[in-house]
């Protein structure tokens, strides 16, 4: 599944660029290490942390396990709490796909695994 990548108007209410690299120097964690952690290559993550390319919900919902905070505050409108319950409803509702999709492929794979049963008994 393709993440979904925040619009511009959705980035300027949820994803601030200065504040990622203040979580990171808290850390004293290197590009490296976050790129590592999100499994993109260093140029890509310094493109995230510059704003030069937009960021995914994974990837948010990702950097905000490595630094141990919240979603919000990587927002420069921390304290707008309809932001705030907006992000989460897409959150929610992008993992609810997600959800869907794995329990799809679930179903392929067992639906695989029959057929190659039934193979092997009538051999």
């Amino acid at each position: 599944m393709k993440s979904k990548k925040l619009t511009r108007l959705e980035m300027k209410q949820v994803f601030s660029y200065e504040n990622l690299r203040k979580f990171r120097d808290e850390k004293c964690y290197s590009q490296e290490y976050i790129a590592k952690l999100l499994n993109v290559e260093q140029s890509t993550y310094q493109r995230i942390e510059s704003g030069r390319i937009k960021i995914t919900m994974d990837r948010l919902i990702k950097l905000a396990a490595i630094f141990k905070k919240p979603i919000q505050s990587f927002s420069e409108q921390e304290n707008e709490s309809i932001n705030e319950i907006e992000l989460m409803k897409k959150i929610i509702s992008q993992q609810e796909k997600r959800i869907v999709e794995l329990e799809a492929k679930v179903n392929r794979k067992n639906l695989k695994i029959d057929e190659l049963k039934k193979i092997i008994n009538i051999k």
